[in-house]
This record gives C-alpha cells, sequence and structure tokens, in this order.
C-alpha cells in the first residue's frame, strides 16, 4: 500500500532541523501521548518528516504549488548526467518524465537531485550532502580529477538544451 511504499524510502533524519524537531515535540503530540510513548511518537513524527525533507519534489515553477512525494518518482536515482528530467504536470497533478537523450532498452532511468550538473564533481557531492550518498555515476567515479571532461561537456550541454526549452515552453503558456 502507499503508506508502506512511502515508509520504505530512504531518508536522512538529519534532515529534521533541531526547531523542526521541537515543534514536533512541543505541537504535534505533546497532549497526546506521556512516557515511552510520547519518546516513540516523536521519533515516528521526526522519520516521517526526514522520509518527506529527503524525497519531495517542488511542484510547479520555482516549487510555487508546494512539494510533494511520487509513488515512482521519488524512488528516482540520481546522476550527474541524467537521461530524464522532471517537471509537475498542475491539469494531471502528475510528475511527469522526459527523456534528455536517447534511453537504451534495460538502462535505468536517472534524474539529478541538485542543479549542480555543470559544476566541478566536487561540488556536485556537496550538494548532495543532503541525501547520505556519494555519486557514483560515470561523471563523478570515472572521471572526478577533470571538471572539463567530455561527460560534464555532454551533460552541460544537455543541461543548456533543457533550459532552453524549458524558456520555451514558458514564453508558449
Amino acid at each position: 500500500d502507499q503508506f508502506d511504499a512511502y515508509t520504505s524510502l530512504h531518508y536522512n533524519t538529519r534532515s529534521v532541523n533541531s526547531s523542526m524537531r521541537a515543534a514536533i515535540r512541543t505541537y504535534r503530540i505533546s497532549k497526546q501521548y506521556t512516557g515511552n510513548a510520547r519518546k516513540t511518537a516523536v521519533n515516528e513524527y521526526i522519520t516521517k518528516a526526514a522520509i518527506l525533507n529527503t524525497n519531495c519534489v517542488a511542484m510547479g515553477k520555482d516549487g510555487k504549488l508546494g512539494s510533494g512525494i511520487f509513488l515512482h518518482f521519488s524512488r528516482a536515482n540520481h546522476s550527474c548526467t541524467p537521461n530524464v528530467e522532471n517537471c509537475f504536470n498542475t491539469i494531471t497533478g502528475c510528475e511527469m518524465l522526459h527523456a534528455v537523450r536517447k534511453i537504451a532498452r534495460g538502462e535505468e532511468i536517472t534524474v539529478t537531485y541538485t542543479d549542480q550538473l555543470h559544476r566541478p564533481a566536487e561540488v556536485r557531492q556537496y550538494a548532495l550532502r543532503k541525501w547520505e550518498f556519494e555519486c557514483e555515476c560515470e561523471a563523478c567515479e570515472g572521471l572526478k580529477a577533470t571538471a572539463t571532461s567530455e561527460v560534464l561537456l555532454v551533460a552541460e550541454e544537455e543541461w543548456v538544451q533543457r533550459e532552453r526549452r524549458a524558456g520555451e515552453a514558458r514564453a508558449k503558456a
């Protein structure tokens, strides 16, 4: 069911800052639970907040419609050279994926978690710290030493093309 799918998503509890933790302790459950049950409930709420913070996606242009978790999209893996880009469709209420290059049969569908595609590997790794993993895509693993590698140049060109298409789409809207 959807709740099980949600709770099985990867999460980083450090994404829940101290003020959010305090709010959970104070407002969410202070009157509903006491003792060990309260401590357990606080931890469960923090885990749920961490799942949301780690996996949510901005909806609408610049996140104007908020953010959400999507059953399939939120499970997509990151690559610094992704083969799809995503955008929220306000009509269907779905997160849509659009291929940005030819995808081979059996190739994993990947997205980028950051807007750092055109940056050196070290900068991209730093931007990914929210998700608590070190990127091992081709651009980061095989070519860490050079920020001007062919793969990164291709990624940058793909990024430029996506930005151009997004601008054209906004102009039509």
